[in-house]
């Protein structure tokens, strides 16, 4: 047993050692120092979202603050209340740490950060799939092995993490957690008793996936794993008691843990115009029924292929639900389930699934359950390795090593199809001669190699320890040949340093530091990178955005800049509707660009003695629309404000911002009468009034923005952002944390007792 042990250690160190060898190799192009030989992933959204989120979080954390709103984007945007800020995901937290402790978060230096921050996830991903493929097949050492290897390989570089995640942090990240959730479930539930410390770890990496930032991906995770829970009780025979209570268990943690991003996620997300549009029609988006060619060869069909896991892993996986593998038909059925669903409304699945499963009609994008799969494919195929290299035992020779006939069935069956793909595809090009469909006979026609070396592994042409080498070796070049070219056309030879610099254009609107402004970046900011520059946008491409927000944006664009308090604006015209001065010309990648500066801006804050009071939001918006009603003097409200408003509006009062920070700022007003002080600061429920240090409400204003009524005099008017969910939210994350702790604490502690008394 002692010697079992020594020799497993090694072996499993090994192991772990190539799988970082094999990852440095595959990403090896943004690690290299050589410029020459540099690649960076393109700007798009990971640099216009991920970057340039990360560095204003990086930013204000540097600072000691913490990033609850951002006045950057779409005229102000609950920053924490969007997941994909991930403000408090573990991870990205060291990564904003140890950009502000080497150098200064620019956005050279962060595009860098959250490159690496992304291949980092991709090895964590591999290594969390090795230990629970390890734990699951341990009837053969040096085949259970090779086959967590081939597991981790595939889950790592198979289509799926290959394809559009690495560009999409989010996905990525919350992603990479349910194999450890997986591996902790399974070790709850090795013994006639549950383990309920194994519980408490799974419902931790429930929470840190959620606090990745894609619900949609943790929900995922969350389905697979109550299943796999579900699968291990019936199999160990617990009462339905102690699966409920574990599962309640798990659940209770991963959300509690998360509870101080998700419930003001959750609040933001019912504003959002996202939310307003959804519909069964309009969620059921999917792959079409012909993406099943994916299987096969990738790139044929769509320039990402998520369900690709190499030839060898599809016969690998076959051959583990043909020859019943222990707990092959769980992930099977998983699987098949997944890719149901990932084709939307063009089969009932997604019907039965949008009516009768808890949470799944909260989103879109059905396509993303390809991450179900690919993680249910590479339990398959590891398993479907062990399977087969244990039916190859150390022979000497290739007669003892030779299979029987019937293991090659599945492969041949796949060889037979991959084939007469082939044929097709050389009959289209033979008809067409067009250089698309060649490239596409190409990769069908090294998929066809690729499978008939697997064939000879399986026949018996080699001996000893060496199919255990030619399977990794092959599962490895099949998956590095075809994603490694996938991932590349994501990427260009401009080093992430270089990155993002800011254009001469917006230097001028940065040098304008005289008040609260924001300018229309539609052109030559793009993007979110308003973050970037510093400069207060009113565009962004975050999929959240405030629904009211959204319908605002339809309106005249010279009514819209005069809501907005815009003072400079970037677009490719030469005149704009409203009077305004040329200041500076540039480009930006859509083309020649200029700067306009208005002539007579309406200011962040200033006072108003007319309303217009309109009896829903469709009439606010069309009265905001009328040229006929004067916004330097008029708000629009939903309901009547109930202050005597003077007849004579010719002696006005002045509003004078006296400090403006992203979560709170103060006026100074004086009016010889009662006035209302109209804001352009965008409204989601979150900010509270004092006036004179005392509490004063906000009114809805201008369909999404706020105003405040303020008395004869002179007077402060303060204005915070303190969102009751982040409150409410970050006590039961604190609670939680604390249950965790004691709980863990009891348990250990309960586990040494029976230990020592049973010796």
């Amino acid at each position: 047993m002692i010697k079992i042990v020594n020799r497993r250690v090694p072996l499993d160190l090994l192991c772990v050692l190539l799988l970082i060898t094999l990852w440095l190799l595959f990403f090896w192009r943004i690690f290299t120092p050589n410029a020459a030989n540099q690649l960076s992933l393109k700007e798009g959204d990971f640099s216009g979202q991920f970057v340039a989120w990360a560095v204003y979080q990086a930013q204000r954390l540097g600072a000691g603050q913490l990033p609850i709103w951002n006045p950057y984007n779409n005229s102000g945007h609950p920053f924490l209340a969007d997941t994909q800020s991930a403000v408090f995901y573990p991870p990205r937290l060291i990564t904003l740490m140890l950009v502000n402790g080497l150098t200064k978060p620019t956005a050279g230096s962060m595009y860098n950060a959250l490159q690496l921050e992304m291949a980092a996830h991709v090895l964590l991903g591999t290594l969390f799939m090795y230990a629970l493929l390890r734990r699951l097949l341990t009837a053969d050492l040096r085949a259970g092995c090779a086959g967590a290897l081939i597991g981790a390989l595939i889950f790592g570089y198979g289509g799926y993490l290959t394809g559009y995640p690495p560009l999409q942090l989010a996905v990525l990240e919350a992603g990479i957690w349910l194999p450890l959730m997986l591996l902790a479930l399974h070790e709850a539930t090795r013994a006639d008793r549950l383990d309920w410390r194994w519980i408490v770890a799974a419902g931790a990496a429930l929470g840190i996936s959620l606090h990745a930032g894609h619900p949609q991906t943790s929900l995922q995770a969350i389905y697979v794993s109550c299943a796999y829970l579900a699968y291990r009780s019936w199999q160990q025979k617990y009462s339905w008691r102690t699966f409920a209570a574990a599962l309640i268990t798990f659940g209770a943690i991963g959300g509690g843990l998360a509870a101080v991003q998700l419930l003001p996620g959750w609040m933001f997300s019912h504003q959002t115009a996202r939310n307003a549009n959804f519909t069964f029609d309009s969620q059921g988006n999917g792959f079409p029924l012909y993406d099943i060619a994916q299987f096969i060869v990738p790139g044929i069909v769509s320039v990402w292929s998520p369900l690709y896991f190499g030839v060898v892993g599809l016969a690998l996986a076959l051959l583990a639900v043909w020859r019943r593998v222990s707990g092959a038909l769980f992930w099977c059925g998983c699987a098949a389930i997944a890719l149901g669903l990932s084709f939307g409304h063009n089969t009932i699945i997604y019907d039965i699934f949008y009516l009768l499963i808890p949470g799944f009609s909260l989103f879109r994008g059905q396509e993303r359950a390809a991450y179900t799969v690919a993680v249910c494919s590479a339990v398959l195929a590891g398993s479907g390795a062990s399977y087969l290299l244990q039916q190859m035992p150390l022979a000497q020779n290739a007669t003892q090593a030779k299979l029987p006939a019937r293991y090659q069935t599945v492969l041949r069956g796949t060889l037979g199809v991959t084939a007469i793909v082939a044929l097709i595809f050389f009959m289209r090009w033979q008809l067409t001669e067009s250089g698309a469909e060649l490239d596409k006979l190409m990769l069908i026609t090294l998929s066809l190699i690729v499978g008939g070396l697997l064939s000879l592994i399986n026949n018996g042409r080699l001996t000893g320890h060496w199919p255990h080498l030619a399977l990794i070796g092959l599962v490895a070049f099949e998956l590095f040949t075809f994603n490694r070219q996938t991932i590349l056309t994501d990427y260009d030879a401009v080093p992430a340093l270089d990155r993002l610099k800011t254009p001469l254009i917006v230097q001028p609107a940065q040098a304008d530091h005289d008040g609260v402004f924001r300018v229309d970046g539609q052109r030559g900011i793009l993007e979110n990178y308003g973050n970037i520059y510093g400069l207060m946008d009113i565009r962004g491409i975050s999929p959240l955005r405030l629904d009211r927000y959204e319908k605002l944006l339809g309106l005249p664009a010279g009514r819209l800049w005069q809501l907005l308090a815009v003072r400079y604006v970037f677009t490719d015209n030469n005149a704009l509707p409203i009077p305004s001065t040329v200041i500076a010309t540039g480009s930006d990648p859509l083309g020649k660009i200029n700067l306009h500066k208005l002539d007579d801006p309406i200011p962040f804050a200033h006072l108003v003695y007319r309303t217009w009071i309109a009896a829903d939001d469709s009439g606010a918006l069309n009265a905001l629309g009328d040229p006929n009603i004067d916004l330097r003097q008029t708000v629009v409200l939903t309901a009547d404000p109930k202050v005597a408003l003077p007849v004579d509006t010719s002696n006005t009062g002045s509003a004078q911002v006296l400090d403006y920070a992203p979560e709170s700022f103060t006026i100074k007003t004086s009016s010889a009468t009662p006035a209302i002080l109209d804001l352009s600061q965008m409204n989601d429920g979150g900010w509270q009034a004092t006036l004179d240090g005392q509490p004063v409400p906000i009114l809805s204003a201008n369909l999404a923005l706020m105003a405040i009524i303020v008395p004869t005099g002179d007077h402060v008017v303060q204005v915070r952002y303190q969102p009751l969910a982040l409150t409410v939210g970050g006590m039961i994350t604190g609670g939680m944390l604390i249950l965790v702790s004691l709980g863990m604490i009891g348990l250990n502690g309960r586990r040494r007792v029976k230990s020592m008394l049973s010796k």
